[in-house]
C-alpha cells in the first residue's frame, strides 16, 4: 500500500478513503511515528492489521476485505481515541 502516490499527506494524518487502494496495509507502517489519523476506509484493502504507530488517535479502515486477528498492541494502546473497522470479512 503506497499512499504517496494517491496524494494522502504522511505527516500528522492521511486521508486516503475511497482512493481506489488494494493491497495490504504495510507493516511499517508502524514506523510512521508522528501519523495520529489515518482513514483507508471504502477501498479494497485485504489481509490483516498490522502493528500501529503508537501515537495514532483515530483509524478508520471500514468497507474492505481486512480479516485475521487484531494486533496484541491495541489491547494497551493509550492513544487511540476512535477506531472504526466495520464491513469487513
Amino acid at each position: 500500500l503506497d499512499l504517496s502516490a494517491n496524494g494522502a499527506p504522511m505527516g500528522p494524518g492521511a486521508d486516503a478513503g475511497a482512493a481506489g487502494l488494494t493491497g495490504s496495509i504495510p507493516t511499517t507502517i508502524s514506523n510512521a511515528a508522528n501519523l495520529l489519523f489515518l482513514d483507508l476506509s471504502s477501498n479494497s484493502i485485504s489481509g490483516s492489521l498490522p502493528q500501529l504507530p503508537g501515537k495514532i488517535q483515530v483509524l478508520r479502515a471500514s468497507h474492505n476485505r481486512l480479516n485475521g486477528t487484531l494486533p496484541a498492541s491495541l489491547d494497551n494502546d493509550q492513544n487511540l481515541r476512535v477506531i472504526d473497522l466495520s464491513h469487513n470479512q
